[in-house]
């Protein structure tokens, strides 16, 4: 008699994941373009169990050419693996630039997303000095001098309660633009002087709000527009919106935290 084997039972994972986003077009799975960081681990852990199917589920979203040096996903597979050893054989047959640095077991009930209480996002950037090579993909180098200063005075006007409608893409999933940001401040990276980079925490980001605030304080930096101009956007939604998105490779998901008890 031939046994069937049963893949009722599932085994739950949440794994802390980095990623430099260069290569790919962004963490979650799409229709039109299967190059995203989701699909490369799902296919890399479908290999691992002979082809089993696997699901995967994000706690956030980050766009092409974005990167992450902390990412939570969390995978449903049909089969039992010791945590550690599992992460080994994915960080093996992985590509380089996606690595899976933590690995835990959870369960069925644990809802990651809801679990994130907060998110901080780093965009890096330098002016006065070129980057390393070995650093180039991951910070915006601008040819242009900026006024660090002025920049420095504009993004702590974000801190606080705003409607950001001038400084994001509103979707199907957002409608509401109005955030509130725990903290906005560029701050010059103490292991690489010259190089600085915008933090922002906040408990809800919306569609490339870091870039179009970076962005606008990038132009702040080129004096093309003022930290009044700034000012007014924030205050006065009828206005027109900023137009200025910084490009994606100097952005990364930088931190998460957790809420208590999860």
């Amino acid at each position: 008699m031939k046994l069937v084997k049963d893949n009722s039972i599932q085994y739950y994972y949440i794994a802390r994941i980095s990623y430099l986003g260069t290569n790919y077009s962004g963490l979650q799975r799409q229709t039109k373009n299967p190059n995203t960081i989701q699909e490369r681990i799902e296919s890399t852990l479908t290999e691992v169990l002979n082809y089993e199917k696997v699901k995967i589920s994000v706690a956030s979203r980050t766009d092409t050419g974005v990167h992450a040096l902390c990412q939570y996903i969390k995978i449903k597979i049909s089969k039992e693996f010791d945590p550690f050893k599992l992460q080994k054989i994915l960080n093996h047959k992985l590509p380089l630039d996606i690595r899976i640095n933590q690995l835990v077991k959870s369960t069925r009930a644990f809802n990651l997303q809801k679990a994130i209480s907060t998110k901080t996002y780093r965009y890096y950037f330098c002016h006065d000095t070129a980057p390393l090579a070995t650093k180039a993909s991951t910070i915006y180098h601008s040819y242009t001098f900026l006024n660090i200063e002025k920049m420095k005075k504009a993004a702590l006007l974000f801190e606080g309660e705003h409607d950001l409608i001038h400084f994001c893409v509103l979707g199907a999933r957002a409608s509401n633009s109005k955030r509130t940001l725990i903290s906005c401040e560029i701050i010059e990276d103490p292991q690489a002087p010259l190089i600085f980079y915008l933090e922002i925490k906040a408990n809800g980001f919306l569609k490339y709000m870091v870039r179009f605030i970076m962005g606008s304080l990038l132009k702040v930096g080129e004096e093309k527009i003022t930290v009044e101009d700034i000012k007014r956007a924030l205050k006065d939604v009828s206005r027109q919106p900023l137009p200025y998105k910084a490009p994606p490779h100097g952005l990364q998901l930088y931190h998460m935290e957790f809420l208590k008890n999860t």
